[in-house]
C-alpha cells in the first residue's frame, strides 16, 4: 500500500493565518479560526480520557466542548458554533460548510478554578439541536432533533440516527425531519458517492462470526452489494466512504482478544472486495499508559484518507491538551 504523510505529533494552530507550532514544553495555544476553511473537513471527536493518577489528581486528556478540526496541512484549529456551546459531532456539507449536533445549554461543573474537571450535565440541558453552518462560520439554521449522531449528508439532506437506531433524514431547505423506514439501513452506516455503506453483524453480535459489508442505494435504501469480512476487520472505531463511493476505510481497534492498544486502517474496494491492512500505531498493552484513542478520519479525495488519533505518553502524569498528543497520517489507496 502506498502511504502519504508519515505519522507524527501535531501541535499547531492558526493565528491570523500564521501557523504556530508547539515547542514541546507545553501545549500549543488554541484560537478560533477565522474565515472559510480549506476543504475537506476532518473533525475530531470532542471527548476526554481521564482518570485518577497516583497522587489523586486527574490525568489524561483534557475535556473539550468545542469542535476541533485538522486542516489538510495538518494544523489543528477550533471551530466555534455560535449558539451551541457544547458540540457532540459534526459532518461536512457539500458546500464546504458543516452540520453540527449538540446542546445549546452549556454543561455544569466546570470553572476557571477547575479547568480540567470533566463537565457534568446541566439540570435542564434541553433537546439536541442540529446547526447548519455556512463555509464562513455563520449559522444558517438551528433545529431541534431527537437524533444523537450523524450518518452523513448530501446536497439535499442530513442523515442522523436516534437512541432507538432509527435513521432520520433532515431536509436542508425546509429543516423538516422524518424517520426513514428503510429496513436495511442501520444507524452505523456512512454516506458518500450516492450510496450508503455499513457493516452488519460481527464481533458485537456473535464473535468470531464474520460480518457483512453492505452497500445501499442513496435514494431508496435498497441493498445493492453484500460482501463478507473477517470478524477482526469489524472490531472497528469508525467507517468512512470515499467521495466516489468506491473505497471504504475502516479504522480498526485491534484483535478481539486481549488488551489491543493499537490502531489499524483497512481499505476495502467495495466493488471488487480487494483490501489492504496497515498498522498505524501501537502502544504498550498496559492500561492508562501510552493509550491510543481514535479521533476521526476523512477522505482528502477519491484516493487518500486522513486518520487522526491521540497517543498518550507511556507515563501519564498530568492532563494533556489534544494538540500535544495528536497524531495524523494520510494513507493512499492501492495504485494511486
Amino acid at each position: 500500500m502506498a502511504a502519504g504523510v508519515a505519522a507524527g505529533l501535531v501541535a499547531a494552530v492558526l493565528v491570523g493565518g500564521v501557523a504556530l507550532v508547539g515547542s514541546g514544553n507545553g501545549p500549543a495555544p488554541m484560537t478560533v479560526a477565522a474565515g472559510p476553511p480549506a476543504a475537506p473537513r476532518l473533525f475530531l471527536v470532542p471527548r476526554t480520557q481521564s482518570w485518577e493518577g497516583s497522587d489523586g489528581r486527574p490525568v489524561g486528556l483534557k475535556p473539550v466542548n468545542d469542535l476541533d478540526e485538522v486542516l489538510p496541512d495538518g494544523h489543528l484549529v477550533v471551530r466555534v458554533v455560535p449558539g451551541m456551546p457544547q458540540v457532540a459531532e459534526a459532518v461536512t456539507l457539500p458546500d464546504g460548510g458543516f452540520a453540527a449536533l449538540g446542546l445549546v445549554v452549556p454543561p455544569e461543573g466546570t470553572s476557571p478554578s477547575r479547568p480540567n474537571a470533566s463537565p457534568t450535565p446541566a439540570k435542564d440541558q434541553g433537546p439536541m439541536r442540529v446547526a447548519v453552518v455556512r463555509p464562513d462560520g455563520s449559522v444558517r439554521s438551528m433545529t431541534e432533533t431527537d437524533a444523537i449522531g450523524f450518518i452523513g449528508a448530501d446536497d439535499r439532506r442530513v442523515y442522523l440516527y436516534d437512541a432507538n437506531s432509527h435513521v432520520i433524514a433532515m431536509d436542508l431547505s425546509t429543516r423538516k425531519q422524518r424517520i426513514l423506514n428503510w429496513p436495511d439501513l442501520y444507524a452505523g452506516a456512512v454516506l458518500a458517492g450516492g450510496r450508503f455503506a455499513e457493516l452488519a453483524g460481527g464481533p458485537n453480535a456473535s464473535p468470531p462470526e464474520p460480518c457483512h459489508l453492505r452497500l445501499l442505494d442513496g435514494q431508496s435504501g435498497a441493498q445493492t452489494v453484500q460482501r463478507t469480512l473477517p470478524s477482526e476487520d469489524c472490531n472497528l472505531w469508525d467507517l468512512a466512504l470515499s467521495p466516489d463511493g468506491r473505497w471504504l476505510a475502516i479504522a480498526v481497534a485491534g484483535p478481539l482478544m486481549g488488551n489491543a492498544n493499537q490502531l489499524s486502517l483497512i481499505l476495502v474496494n467495495v466493488d471488487t472486495g480487494k483490501q489492504t491492512n496497515q498498522l498505524l500505531d501501537q502502544g504498550p498493552p498496559v492500561a492508562d499508559s501510552g493509550e491510543i484513542d481514535f479521533q476521526g478520519m476523512a477522505w482528502l479525495d477519491d484516493g487518500q484518507v486522513r486518520v487522526a488519533w491521540t497517543h498518550l505518553p507511556d507515563k501519564v502524569d498530568r492532563m494533556y491538551d489534544k494538540s500535544e498528543v495528536l497524531r495524523v497520517k494520510t494513507v493512499a489507496v492501492p495504485g494511486s
